[in-house]
């Protein structure tokens, strides 16, 4: 019997970002209705590029030496945290999301994933990409406090990997495993 595994590709946010995520992530919790929100851990941040739901264990290979081939020589570059905001709008959010800038080159990123879904024989992403790392979900119609005393414009994320993730869900929230990455600017193969 296959086992299926609840996966996606992603930008893992790098150790110094997650820190001062973490503090952030922190004060958003004592904001009005911060405790309506089901915030995400720390160790959980990611900006999702393509998710791929349930797919077979025996294809995923197949899935990430095809996103590998169209990532090959697909430079690193930086991009950077814009505003804190409602998602997918501001009048009825689900989502407390952060905005990035680079929406071209991040577009472009998760369009060559995309391609490599596609031509490993998955089906395209229906919903398109929209650059923003996900903070919490909204519990219920509330409408949070979203302040720009954080000032989060301007810090820089650096990409320079594409990682494939599992994803577990539990109680307690997803958790979040690191299959395989592959590295930005390098013509080759998928790295562990």
């Amino acid at each position: 019997m296959t086992r299926s595994v609840r996966s996606f590709f992603a930008i893992d946010v790098p150790g110094p970002l997650r820190s001062r995520m973490s503090k952030v992530l922190a004060l958003l919790r004592t904001r009005l209705n911060g405790d309506r929100v089901r915030w995400a851990a720390a160790e959980n941040l990611h900006v999702t590029l393509r998710f791929l739901g349930d797919v077979s264990s025996h294809v995923l290979p197949d899935v990430v030496a095809s996103v590998a081939k169209e990532l090959a020589g697909t430079p690193a570059f930086e991009c950077h945290l814009g505003e804190l905001r409602g998602f997918p709008n501001s009048r009825n959010p689900r989502v407390i999301a952060i905005n990035l800038d680079a929406e071209g080159h991040l577009s472009e990123l998760a369009e060559a994933v995309d391609r490599g879904v596609v031509a490993a024989g998955l089906s395209a992403d229906p919903r398109g990409f929209r650059a923003h790392l996900t903070l919490g979900r909204l519990r219920g119609h509330v409408h949070p406090s979203l302040h720009d005393e954080f000032h989060l414009g301007g810090v820089p994320l650096h990409v320079d990997r594409v990682t494939l993730f599992r994803s577990d869900l539990r109680s307690a929230g997803a958790v979040y495993t690191p299959l395989e990455s592959i590295e930005l600017g390098v013509k080759g193969a998928a790295q562990n």
